[in-house]
């Protein structure tokens, strides 16, 4: 069971917050994140990381719950299968899904959805879940646009309506097995 939130700018829009928390089967409180600040390379990517942080606080998940990972070693399987939902920060896009493939996270998200976990991507956390990059993680099929000004009409929609997705800092895409949905 796939279970994806794919967003620009995270949380920002309180409403894919409160989709965020519906989507969780357990109390918030008890939730543990495995929190991802891979992709930010740059100073200036990295001032994004206490606000992707506080996202998941503001909607109530403690902070002792939030281990950072940096894809820095390899996680096995009966250590993800402990977090509920995986965050994954922006930053270099390209960056990030080489670290994702070179120590096989790609392939542990896979048995993570079987495990009912959800996965939150943030701008280039986003980007290498779409077609944009070689050797993408292929969740979407087709390339994201993110931090754009106007974005693709909300509704739902299957693999063959768009080539290109664009999203405002206040949508996001949810991916949810067979139901594919842009809200904002």
């Amino acid at each position: 069971m796939e279970r994806l939130i794919l967003t620009s700018a995270g949380f920002e829009n309180i409403n894919i917050r409160t989709l965020f928390v519906k989507m969780i089967s357990i109390n918030i409180k008890s939730l543990k994140i495995l929190f991802i600040p891979t992709a930010a390379i740059t100073e200036e990517q990295k001032k994004y990381i206490p606000k992707c942080r506080n996202d998941l606080e503001s909607a109530g998940i403690k902070s002792e719950n939030i281990r950072t990972y940096n894809l820095d070693s390899v996680i096995t399987y009966n250590e993800i299968k402990e977090y509920g939902a995986i965050y994954v920060c922006g930053g270099d896009a390209q960056y990030l899904l080489e670290k994702m493939i070179k120590i096989g996270f790609d392939k542990l998200l896979l048995r993570f959805f079987e495990n009912n976990g959800i996965y939150i991507g943030v701008s280039a956390g986003s980007i290498v879940m779409s077609e944009n990059l070689e050797g993408n993680l292929g969740y979407l099929r087709c390339k994201l646009k993110v931090h754009q000004n106007t974005g693709t009409k909300d509704g739902r929609f299957s693999n063959d309506d768009f080539e290109e997705i664009s999203l405002t800092d206040n949508q996001a895409i949810i991916l949810l097995d067979e139901i594919k949905e842009i809200v904002e």
